[in-house]
């Protein structure tokens, strides 16, 4: 229902970003008519039964009828959302019991990271890094989003000498840039997102991946693309 939208029945040759969900493993058979419809395939998913493509509105509809397809998306943009605070959850307690995050990583999907002072010293706790917006080596964060959370998470005050510390100030982090410098992603980079620390969990020793974005509910959790992944 979400892709009934005038703007595409008014231009249906339109450009459409969709999540199309495979019912059979064949999913060669929609890559081609994919391509073949003038679009194209912008991710293929390996741990979920999902490809991300982009084609003109008016192909959509008969793509949807393949058997070959159980469900067709829209592959909404999502947008940081975070209004939670340290007090808040009462993680000043738990660091009273010793709770500090020591030997624990956490992936943050996000913005990106800066190398903030609270997350490199006295040495640097971001492990790893992976850019799925433009692809670049080095830790940055365009928008400071990513950053702030990250912060919350696992700053460690030495930019503030010990007044502001996040929930985990020994924990490790892994940071994924899955958001542009306007805070804005696809649903589907955020999925491969969550892929890459499956598939790189035991090298980092992932215990936990912080999503503080959101798009609005298309369906149940029970189906939404995204909730399931």
């Amino acid at each position: 229902p979400v892709l009934l939208k005038s703007e595409y029945l008014e231009k249906p040759d339109k450009p459409c970003r969709l999540i199309v969900e495979m019912a059979t493993p064949q999913t060669f058979r929609i890559t081609s008519y994919v391509e073949a419809s003038e679009g194209k395939v912008c991710r293929r998913m390996k741990h979920t039964p999902f490809v991300a493509v982009e084609l003109p509105y008016s192909a959509m509809q008969l793509m949807a009828l393949s058997p070959h397809v159980r469900k067709v998306w829209p592959d909404t943009k999502v947008k940081a959302l975070l209004d939670v605070a340290v007090p808040a959850v009462g993680a000043t307690k738990a660091q009273g019991l010793g709770l500090t995050g020591n030997g624990v990583t956490v992936a943050v999907i996000d913005t990106g990271v800066y190398p903030h002072p609270d997350l490199i010293l006295p040495e640097n706790r971001i492990v790893a890094w992976n850019d799925l917006v433009n692809g670049r080596p080095v830790p940055y964060d365009d928008n400071g989003h990513g950053t702030h959370v990250t912060g919350i998470i696992a700053g460690n005050g030495a930019a503030s000498r010990g007044k502001y510390v996040g929930m985990a100030p020994e924990a490790r982090i892994v940071a994924i840039k899955v958001l542009d410098k306007e805070g804005s992603g696809n649903t589907s980079d955020v999925i491969a997102a969550i892929e890459w620390c499956i598939e790189n969990q035991k090298t980092y020793n992932i215990k936990a991946i912080n999503l503080s974005l959101g798009s609005m509910a298309q369906d149940s959790y029970r189906e939404d693309p995204l909730c399931r992944a």
